[in-house]
């Protein structure tokens, strides 16, 4: 399974790439985890000039390098002889300690994105899953094309795993779904005659563990221009489900180096 050859890298997951095949080693302290999954692209088609001016015809898809085409929350579970992966969602809360919590969480069962037989067994019980169709073929939640991806024209490029982070690059090929503009797929006319034409895209995937301590929240306001996410509070003191809306933000971690006096 995974031979001599295969091209490892230990971190966060361990990675190996043996031949055309990505396989994730998962340890088990890092199953039933959130983290957090974004994709962009370093290499897109941009539209067209005359099909962004609103001109007939054009086969261009919308799309640049650095484009953010998907953003969402993972959770990696072992089920049975299957790795599962989950993306949770936070449309809704309540504060863990409410008796509305039990509720709030029946409401929110996370949809399952994959399902990925256990192909071996590394140290310690980590499960080893092959991930390859992950970023090779049409998985909505995770392509980087709206449409049908051709996995005979699509390939795992690159990995790298880090201590807090597993960076995957991958090239994707299809038609993207025919409703015009950004990732929705060609126009009609133009060199594309009508006919669907093929889009192949880089993707980039960065899978970042979350802080083991949450940040606490921080409310948005709209004077201040924060990117933010909404959920509905169904633990609010006032008996009713309040709207939320917090900003996004980051951790940032002081690094301090000894740097001689003479290098300063």
């Amino acid at each position: 399974m995974i031979t001599a050859e295969a091209k490892t890298r230990r971190g966060l997951f361990i990675t190996h790439q043996v031949g055309d095949k990505l396989f994730f080693e998962i340890p088990p302290t890092e199953l039933d985890k959130d983290m957090l999954i974004v994709g962009r692209f370093d290499r897109a088609a941009a539209p067209e000039p005359r099909a962004r001016a609103g001109g007939a015809g054009g086969g261009g898809f919308g799309d640049y390098g650095g484009d953010e085409f998907m953003e969402r929350t993972l959770r990696w579970d072992r089920v049975g002889d299957h790795v599962v992966l989950r993306s949770p969602s936070f449309n809704i809360t309540a504060d863990s300690t409410q008796s509305v919590y039990r509720s709030v969480e029946s409401s929110n069962f996370a949809p399952i994105i994959a399902m990925f037989p256990i192909e071996t067994w590394g140290p310690d019980s980590a499960p080893v899953i092959d991930v390859t169709r992950l970023f090779t073929t049409s998985i909505p939640e995770i392509a980087a094309i709206r449409g049908t991806i051709d996995a005979t024209r699509s390939y795992i490029e690159r990995v790298v795993s880090f201590p807090e982070n597993v960076e995957i690059q991958a090239a994707q090929t299809g038609v993207p779904a025919a409703s015009g503009g950004g990732r929705g797929g060609a126009p009609a006319g133009g060199r594309g005659g009508g006919v669907q034409m093929a889009q192949s895209v880089l993707a980039h995937w960065s899978m970042i563990k979350l802080p083991d301590d949450p940040m606490p929240v921080r409310y948005a306001d709209q004077r201040i221009g924060f990117f933010t996410t909404r959920t509905v509070d169904f633990g609010s003191p006032q008996q009713v489900a309040v709207p939320r809306e917090f900003i996004t933000h980051q951790v940032g971690d002081k690094l301090f180096f000894e740097i001689p006096p003479t290098e300063l």
